[in-house]
């Protein structure tokens, strides 16, 4: 019997189609990281608006209101001690700020609180979507998910953190300093002890540090991390002001901050 296998001809269609697909699929995911490039960008003006506009509203900061517990109810007693703070919220009630003027971020119960309430206390006010739980982390280490405890970030497992740094200290060390300053971070989800930050090629930071400030990490609102970072190792090209985004790397060694105004 005479088998009869496939002609050039049906060959090569198949490689052409295979070809198609294979070319469909690696576009496809280039237009999704566009998209998701497009929308961190746009999230950070949306954030800093929803910021201003619930200061405006209550004369706080959200996380560091002091009064919050009178609007939306409290998840234990007066919501002021640390048996409120290291509560779950599943709904509004909350816990108060200690409306010092600034989102605190140090290292104990009292203090994280206020950057876990952050987000709670704007999804009460109706000025971001979701619910969240309101609790930033143990007091020795940090705690965030996106959509959870943190607004989510468009990149996979990634989340914003909004957190007060004051200009010193191991944070700054790590980052291009701002000075005292509040800042909206992104980065990926973490639990407990930090893990790597870097959620973003370099490239892509540039991209976002060009649309919306200087295109430089030591300068200007957006900020990235020096290059001997040991969370975001080689992103940038020097620990100085010359610094630039290392933009010929291309694994994801990168993450920013945004100076909120």
């Amino acid at each position: 019997m005479q088998r009869q296998g496939f002609t050039l001809i049906e060959l090569s269609i198949v490689l052409v189609i295979i070809g198609l697909l294979a070319g469909g699929i690696l576009g496809g995911q280039s237009l999704i990281h566009a998209a998701e490039l497009r929308k961190t960008t746009n999230d950070l003006s949306r954030i800093q608006t929803a910021l201003n506009t619930f200061r405006d509203k209550y004369f706080y900061l959200p996380g560091d209101l002091p009064n919050a517990t009178q609007f939306w109810g409290s998840l234990n007693g007066g919501g002021i001690d640390d048996n409120c703070y290291t509560l779950l919220a599943t709904g509004e009630p909350t816990c108060n700020g200690n409306g010092n003027g600034i989102v605190d971020s140090g290292f104990s119960a009292t203090t994280f609180a206020e950057r876990g309430r952050a987000w709670q206390h704007l999804a009460n006010a109706g000025l971001i979507e979701g619910q969240y739980n309101g609790y930033h982390g143990p007091t020795t280490g940090e705690n965030r998910f996106g959509g959870v405890n943190a607004l989510k970030a468009p990149f996979s497992n990634s989340h914003y953190n909004y957190a007060f740094v004051g200009g010193v200290g191991p944070l700054d060390n790590r980052n291009f300093e701002m000075g005292a300053s509040h800042i909206l971070e992104m980065t990926r989800d973490f639990s407990v002890t930090e893990a790597n930050r870097d959620i973003l090629k370099a490239e892509d930071v540039w991209n976002i540090d060009t649309k919306l400030d200087d295109g430089r990490p030591a300068t200007g609102s957006l900020r990235g991390p020096k290059r001997d970072n040991t969370l975001a190792t080689g992103c940038t090209t020097t620990n100085d002001a010359s610094a630039e985004y290392a933009l010929t790397t291309t694994n994801n060694n990168c993450y920013y901050w945004f100076l909120i105004q």
